[in-house]
């Protein structure tokens, strides 16, 4: 299949980039709605309650926590973003696709399970709505969550919220607020870059988009192919609708042009990383790894290309620091 052959090819070289006159609109998100803050109450209680994790074998009963990998096929393709890794599903009824937390409730705890369900009218892809489709879920790990009534105040103080359900919205709107706040800063990080994107004017080749998305497959919904009995065919169509998938292609390229972006920024204005902004971004991939930031750099020192990629890393957060400082930003409500 000739769109899954790797080709040669060779990015444009930007030496200069205009940053006057970058600027950017973004919209503030609506306060949170009453459905809204009962639910992340609910999730901030669940988050805190006692569990035990689940023995192999014993059965999935409503109320657990499953940490799953799952696949979703139709009409014998693997929908797009039918794959997902390291799931984690709360058993209880879910409204978007009836009848799925039914198949996967009794199965054994770190077991597979093949089961089929009629997609409904509404579903996020119309092209497959109504129709069959078979979903492939193995089940990982397994928590037995204790259930709690949200205006349990022993749960509330636990959670750190209080102890009445008035106080605990009243903090939750707070803290969703603030998140609020560091999301917006995130987008409107994301659209001064892309508009920095925007400038340069020449072609990234399809070659470069190709490998870009396949190193994102392979991240991604390769590693949930990968060991589960899929005919290579099918492995190659999930691949391949990947790489065609205009959504992706369009989110490739901009992320290629957004490196030449910065790259000829940092070039152009002599920018070099400093050690705190890769310690920084050290102690961030710690706390993901859930380790300390010791255990990383010692893993770090140990990998052939580590201290290359952590410097191109803190030297990409440096022309992003860069760039977004020059760059008038409006929030509209």
């Amino acid at each position: 299949m000739e769109s899954l052959t790797r080709q040669q090819y060779e990015l444009p070289e930007i030496r200069s980039l205009d940053l006057e006159n970058l600027s950017v609109t973004i919209s503030a998100p609506p306060p949170p709605t009453a459905e809204e803050l009962l639910e992340a109450l609910h999730q901030r209680v669940r988050e805190k309650a006692s569990r035990r994790e689940r023995k192999p074998g014993e059965a999935i009963a409503w109320g657990d926590e499953v940490e799953c990998d799952f696949i979703t096929l139709c009409e014998g393709r693997i929908l797009p973003g039918g794959i997902r890794r390291s799931a984690r599903l709360e058993m209880r009824e879910f409204l978007h696709l009836p009848g799925f937390i039914e198949g996967i409730v009794g199965m054994p705890t770190f077991s597979a399970k093949t089961f089929e369900l009629t997609l409904p009218p509404d579903y996020v892809n119309s092209e497959v709505a109504g129709k069959r489709a078979t979903f492939y879920l193995e089940a990982r790990r397994v928590y037995q969550v204790e259930p709690l009534p949200l205006d349990d105040r022993e749960a509330l103080n636990r959670a750190g919220l209080g102890e009445s359900v008035e106080e605990a919205l009243e903090r939750i709107a707070e803290q969703i607020d603030e998140e609020q706040g560091e999301a917006l800063l995130v987008e409107a990080t994301q659209a001064v870059l892309a508009e920095l994107a925007e400038r340069i004017d020449l072609p990234v080749p399809d070659a470069a988009v190709d490998e870009e998305l396949r190193l994102t497959w392979e991240h991604s919904e390769g590693v949930v192919l990968e060991g589960k009995g899929f005919s290579r065919e099918m492995v190659a169509l999930s691949l391949a609708g990947f790489l065609a998938d205009p959504q992706h292609r369009q989110e490739a390229e901009l992320r290629i042009k957004v490196g030449l972006a910065l790259g000829a920024v940092a070039s152009e204005h002599g920018l070099a990383p400093d050690e705190e902004c890769a310690r920084n971004l050290l102690e961030a991939a710690a706390g993901g790894a859930e380790v300390t930031p010791k255990v990383a750099r010692e893993s770090l020192k140990l990998e052939h290309e580590g201290p290359e990629q952590l410097a191109r890393a803190a030297l990409y957060q440096k022309a992003v620091e860069f760039v977004v400082a020059r760059a008038h930003i409006e929030v509209e409500d």
